[in-house]
């Protein structure tokens, strides 16, 4: 059917489409731009009232040129349904011997925090929460605390020293995942002192990693100060220089205080949308195949998680080059390939992804519910931070080992722009062409690099290079204009990876691609890497891995601590769910150089 209806659709276009002028200009990417990357859209995070804007300005460009609407209910939006956040349940408290603390004054909940009923549960001081190996250092080393709640320190002995032995275990997430391996009913995380002097509550944040299986929140300092007096024990200051000073555990029950509690977590869901429009190809063979531009056009809003901003006031993060420069960009370059005399003989496919910075949760839904037969896409390129060309024309492409072609096509393009290309071979990357790559399709992603107004606010339109946007945008035109045009479609490539020599926290390699548009239990990959641990142990793209030797794992954290405890050239055991059913069997991890 949906064949039929890209057939049905070529032909209902071909003859009506607007007549548009095919130049691309530097005074309409200002346009553009200007308006995406403006104060009034307030950021464009995925899910606000300024996206949705920015989606209208999109949809009604598309109609200008004759795009047709591929999205929902005949319009251009394509919509999901995302995680935007999380929010206690309204039967969530936490009392001390009967007495309810005050959410948000006294105590908040982490954003992973599991769900849990206690009644007059023992409480355990349990130092920083951390332990090392290679030290012989473990805070839970003497003492009990199953079934008990514990309070850790923020940080660990070492502070925040970023080189610290302790650092595997001193994240939130890790000291409640050791909390909960040594029998913890539930962990409360309260400020150091040298660390976090104003003693601040965190923000309660969801942080798309899933929940964790015990109750987890912050307290303030004082609270646990006044717990600690009671008991007749040091305090919280002076435990704390104690351990630092020593490096020795001082772990102990404080006597007398019983912590009653229910968590729960509302998780905040929100439509979202892509802004989807096609052009049908003239050629009676080619038309059935499709090429495909995208971008993403979401930006971090008033800040977030991925905001590299550390101001005290929330700002505008307006997000010009990251990624208002490529959303401007496949407009212009969309108008170059429908508005010549001679259309393309491919059909073009244009999309604008949200939910990119959220981790491509946009461009994940799209191909997983594609308005055709996904088999019919023979290539996509995607541009995603092409405004700050510098100097030396730096242009980087990733995913040109993923078609045969691709090289020699750039190379032959490039004499009279004369760019200085870096071509990068692989088709996974941090970027939406990973999507499509996932489902085996030659892609390109065009970038001239990072600079330091990513993801802070002062990544706005006027420190854009606007001739060299619009030299990358003419040269991609090019390119992508042979491929939409010529006879032979591109071959597909699986590239075997490169990061298998990357430096990690960790020792060993498995080779997966993580969905990290995925919200269930366990890890769900979108792809292995070739000849890969995980392609030798006969993992593929939509299996959720539930288990890795020992270790079970419910979510990416898990997994990344799984990864951490094995040893390279050691068979483990690796438990998988594949369309339901689940799979069992073995891998074994590969060495990182």
């Amino acid at each position: 059917m949906k064949k039929l209806l890209l057939i049905l659709l070529s032909g209902a276009f071909a003859s009506g489409c607007v007549s548009y002028d095919a130049a691309i200009t530097e005074n309409e990417l200002k346009s553009s731009l200007g308006y995406l990357a403006s104060d009034s859209l307030k950021g464009r995070m995925t899910g606000s009232e300024g996206i949705r804007q920015a989606a209208n300005f999109l949809a009604e460009r598309y109609k200008e040129m004759g795009l047709h609407p591929m999205g929902d209910s005949g319009g251009y939006f394509r919509y999901y349904e995302f995680i935007a956040g999380a929010e206690p349940d309204s039967a969530s408290f936490l009392s001390v011997n009967g007495k309810r603390l005050t959410y948000g004054n006294e105590f908040t909940f982490k954003g992973f925090t599991g769900s849990a009923d206690l009644k007059d549960a023992e409480v355990v001081f349990a130092g920083f929460g951390v332990r090392s190996d290679s030290l012989k250092y473990d805070d839970y080393a003497d003492i009990d605390v199953s079934g008990k709640v514990v309070v850790v320190i923020r940080y660990n002995p070492d502070g925040d020293n970023p080189h610290s032995v302790y650092n595997s275990t001193s994240s939130f997430r890790a000291k409640a995942k050791l909390a909960k391996e040594k029998g913890a009913a539930a962990i409360l995380f309260v400020n150091s002192k040298e660390e976090e002097p104003d003693d601040l509550l965190l923000k309660l944040e969801y942080d798309r990693g899933g929940t964790q299986a015990l109750p987890a929140i912050q307290v303030k300092r004082s609270v646990v100060d006044g717990w600690l007096k009671s008991a007749g024990l040091q305090s919280l200051t002076e435990l704390e220089k104690d351990i630092q000073a020593k490096k020795r555990q001082s772990s102990k029950l404080i006597e007398s205080v019983k912590i009653s509690l229910h968590t729960g977590l509302h998780l905040i869901k929100k439509p979202a949308y892509n802004v989807v429009g096609y052009f049908p190809g003239a050629d009676a063979k080619l038309k059935d195949e499709i090429v495909v531009i995208g971008a993403h056009y979401d930006h971090w809003g008033m800040g977030g998680s991925g905001s590299l901003y550390r101001g005290e006031e929330p700002q505008i993060h307006n997000g010009a080059d990251d990624n208002a420069s490529g959303t401007a960009g496949i407009v212009e370059l969309a108008q170059s390939l429908v508005g010549k005399k001679n259309p393309p003989k491919r059909s073009l496919i244009v999309a604008a992804f949200s939910g990119e910075e959220l981790g491509l949760l946009g461009s994940s839904a799209l191909v997983n519910q594609f308005p055709v037969p996904i088999e019919q896409v023979v290539a996509m390129f995607n541009f995603d931070m092409i405004g700050r060309l510098d100097s030396v024309s730096q242009l980087v492409i990733y995913g040109m080992g993923t078609s045969s072609s691709f090289k020699t096509l750039a190379d032959s393009l490039n004499k009279p722009y004369k760019f200085n290309l870096s071509f990068k071979d692989e088709g996974y990357g941090p970027s939406d062409h990973s999507s499509f790559y996932s489902k085996n399709i030659p892609v390109m992603f065009f970038h001239t690099g990072l600079h330091s107004d990513y993801h802070r606010p002062s990544d706005d339109a006027d420190k854009i290079n606007y001739p060299g946007t619009k030299k990358v945008l003419d040269y991609a035109s090019e390119i992508v204009g042979t491929v939409i045009n010529q006879q032979v479609k591109p071959d597909f490539i699986k590239v075997k990876s490169q990061s298998a020599g990357r430096s990690m926290a960790f020792n060993v390699y498995i080779g997966t691609i993580p969905d990290y548009a995925y919200n269930g239990k366990g890890l769900k990959i979108t792809g292995v890497n070739p000849g890969s641990p995980a392609d030798k142990a006969g993992l593929k793209g939509g299996d959720v891995i539930t288990q890795i030797g020992s270790s079970k794992i419910d979510n990416i954290y898990d997994y990344t601590d799984a990864l951490s405890s094995l040893k390279a050239g050691k068979e483990e055991v690796l438990v998988y769910q594949r369309e339901g059913k689940e799979v069992k069997g073995t891998i074994t991890p590969g060495k990182r150089n």
